[in-house]
């Protein structure tokens, strides 16, 4: 089964880190095939994948063809003539199939259904015993091959291979509910002896084969629970666990089959989940951002089975155009569109990292004192001092190139890390300070480096031999603390510096290697690390001067919430304007490691003897436990914690917030860290453990506040 998508990408800076939750990978494609399409209001073809193999459905004139794919030992996918064409194809391709299984292929287009079996190397035409009747709907499972049948009803055949005759034959029937003669097909998936049928928007039939009878019974039913979503849409079966196009997830348990629950994509607070391919653990879906999802785009996902039955969203394919059919096998992932702002379609082919589920990020403030996690390259002088009342890791040497190397950051695919770093001293010119990612050992590495001649250098150590691939000017002075990211996504490297973008480059010489720190013939400080094997990933993300750009709407609690005009810029901001008790709005899937951050101002506080407050939530279950950041009448800022119902102030220092003035606040909770920085400077950091995952929100307490913008991201 393959299903179709459209996608768009969400960009939002990112900027510290995680621990050891669910992390979603961006995955790039390995390959991009462009397609020539004259036909551009049309959408792009359907494509299925099993193994090295790939079939997908192409315009062909006025009409349409299905041209298979090889994936070669160099790991390229290699396309080959088209299986056959339908010159003249009445409907359009959205009644289009195909589907594959172990050696074979199944594809309709417009009227005609044919299907192939892998023969000598090559696709063969297979015989059977007269034409196949087929409408939309098309599953293999085995050596069958479920077909929805045209026709007034949502029926369905079984087809078999004979061992005598070695034709295709019909050798199960479905009879399903009585439908609307449009020739509709019916809505399917096949999982050996068992069939999914979608008989109505509110109804999936299961039918199990029995024995050597024609007509495959009805066995139980699967019926959304009230509440949810009535248009079940496309089902998806493997084992005794099945799925409805929204993402409703159900279990058989003995004949019945009962809720689970609906699977949540870690970005719900932007995306709705449609449509839905189950196979042996791995979920694909798709997400549509923003609100009204015939409209705005969709992106494909993938989400694995946990330990205890639920499935966590861990990959997002990062498909480069609109309007995507996509199918994934084993590790392998085929998706077509159409490329953006062009009529032409493409293909896109993906390597799933293996594992899927990313390794664990890691944090380190170092006020624990634990630098187990760390190797020196012989002649560093790294170890742990104090500075400012804060623990840093501090090198000292100025002789040569000095490296700390994170142990278990042997990562594939993507890599980033990003450091407080403070030079103390250069010892002569052109002198560094950075960071590296994919260090395999000395003469192999990528690294960022704040140099003492004012500039910022990307570059590439490959055998020895060095290279700038990327530079800038940046003022560098001693004594004065920069924020770095160094992020390798694929090819792509990205340098960040106090949450601005400064650098890109485009190298594969290195495909993998650790998270490292480095100087050359310079001594600095290093604290609140983060290295992580994923990029950063949008969870919420508001402008609300966009009227189209709102995703979710926020869960209120109290106070007076509402879009207000600004009349100094004519545009428009998300006010809580009450100076009355409480109040709060949240939002998103509960996660562990989250950034939030406002672009936000006061406008009044109310009185309050123990201080009036605007701010962030973090790790929000309730009013009763969670995490926050505030900005108090008493001209102080403090990380809070609520924790069934009592507060605790985990790190307070001064702070004084202008009425009228925007200021950019954001709260970064990564594992049991907690950091908050005001116009991308670092201002307060605690550790606390108590609240592992929640959501996350805006709060004020008697005070009334505007954010113009709101965001949230995994780092």
């Amino acid at each position: 089964m393959s299903l179709k998508v459209s996608f768009c990408a969400l960009m939002l800076s990112a900027s510290l880190a995680a621990h050891a939750e669910t992390r979603v990978r961006t995955v790039p494609y390995s390959q991009y095939i462009s397609i020539p399409d004259s036909e551009d209001a049309e959408s792009p073809g359907r494509v299925a994948i099993y193994g090295d193999f790939a079939i997908v459905i192409e315009v062909a004139g006025s009409g349409r063809q299905a041209r298979p794919y090889q994936r070669l030992a160099s790991g390229q996918w290699q396309a080959g003539a088209p299986l056959f064409a339908v010159s003249t194809a009445p409907r359009g391709r959205e009644d289009d199939d195909v589907a594959m299984g172990d050696g074979l292929a199944a594809i309709h287009i417009g009227t005609q259904l044919r299907i192939f079996e892998r023969s000598g190397g090559a696709w063969v035409a297979a015989t059977s015993e007269g034409p196949i009747p087929a409408a939309h709907g098309l599953s293999i499972s085995g050596r069958r091959i479920l077909v929805a049948r045209p026709g007034c009803n949502y029926d369905a055949d079984i087809y078999e291979k004979s061992t005598t005759s070695g034709a295709w034959r019909v050798t199960g029937r479905i009879r399903g509910a009585v439908g609307q003669c449009n020739d509709h097909g019916a809505l399917l998936d096949l999982d050996g002896d068992v069939a999914l049928v979608r008989n109505s928007p509110s109804e999936i039939r299961e039918y199990r084969r029995n024995g050597t009878v024609m007509l495959w019974p009805q066995v139980g039913t699967i019926t959304p629970p009230a509440g949810t979503n009535t248009d079940v849409g496309t089902p998806t079966l493997s084992g005794d666990v099945a799925f409805t196009s929204n993402g409703d997830h159900f279990q058989r348990e003995g004949s019945a089959w009962t809720y689970q629950g609906r699977v949540r994509p870690l970005d719900y607070a932007l995306t709705d989940l449609q449509e839905a391919d189950y196979r042996g653990g791995l979920l694909l879906s798709f997400s549509s951002l923003g609100n009204n999802s015939n409209y705005l785009d969709r992106r494909p996902y993938l989400y694995l089975q946990n330990s205890s039955g639920g499935f966590d969203h861990v990959a997002a394919l990062d498909v480069q155009g609109d309007g995507v059919y996509a199918d994934v096998s084993g590790n392998h992932a085929v998706v077509s569109g159409t490329a953006y702002g062009r009529t032409d379609d493409f293909v896109e082919f993906f390597d799933l990292p293996v594992p899927l589920r990313a390794p664990a990020a890691v944090a380190n403030d170092f006020e624990t004192h634990d630098v187990s996690g760390w190797q020196q390259a012989p002649g560093s002088q790294f170890a742990l001092a104090t500075s400012g009342g804060s623990t840093v890791y501090r090198q000292s040497s100025t002789s040569g190139t000095s490296t700390a190397t994170l142990t278990n950051s042997d990562w594939y695919d993507s890599e980033a890390i990003e450091a407080d770093i403070t030079p103390r001293a250069f010892d002569g010119n052109d002198r560094w300070v950075g960071l590296a990612v994919r260090y395999i050992d000395a003469d192999n590495q990528y690294y960022v480096t704040l140099r003492s001649s004012n500039k910022l250098q990307l570059k590439r150590n490959v055998a020895g031999a060095f290279k700038t691939i990327a530079e800038t000017t940046l003022p560098v002075a001693v004594n004065q603390k920069y924020r770095v990211e160094l992020q390798i996504d694929g090819s792509r490297l990205q340098v960040y510096v106090n949450g601005t973008f400064r650098l890109s480059a485009n190298d594969a010489a290195l495909k993998h290697g650790r998270a490292a720190l480095m100087t050359y013939r310079a001594r600095a400080d290093f604290d609140n690390v983060f290295a992580a094997p994923t990029g950063g990933f949008g969870l919420a993300g508001v402008d609300f001067t966009d009227i189209l750009d709102q995703g979710k709407p926020f869960t209120t609690e109290g106070g007076n919430w509402t879009v207000v005009e600004q009349p100094e810029t004519e545009t428009l901001a998300f006010g809580q304007t009450s100076t009355d008790g409480n109040a709060r709005a949240y939002i998103g899937t509960p996660t562990g490691d989250q950034v939030v951050g406002s672009y936000m101002k006061l406008e009044s506080y109310g009185s309050s003897t123990q201080g009036a407050w605007f701010g962030l939530l973090a790790r929000w279950i309730d009013a009763r436990t969670h995490y926050y950041l505030s900005v108090r009448s008493t001209g102080r800022l403090e990380i809070r914690r609520v924790l069934n119902g009592t507060i605790t102030v985990l790190k307070s220092v001064p702070f004084t917030a202008t009425p009228g003035r925007y200021y950019d606040f954001r709260f970064a909770v990564v594992g049991n860290e907690l950091h908050a920085y005001v116009d991308n400077v670092f201002v307060a950091g605690a550790i606390d453990n108590a609240i592992a995952e929640g959501q996350y929100g805006l709060a004020t307490y008697r005070a009334a506040a505007t954010y113009q913008t709101f965001y949230t991201y995994q780092p």
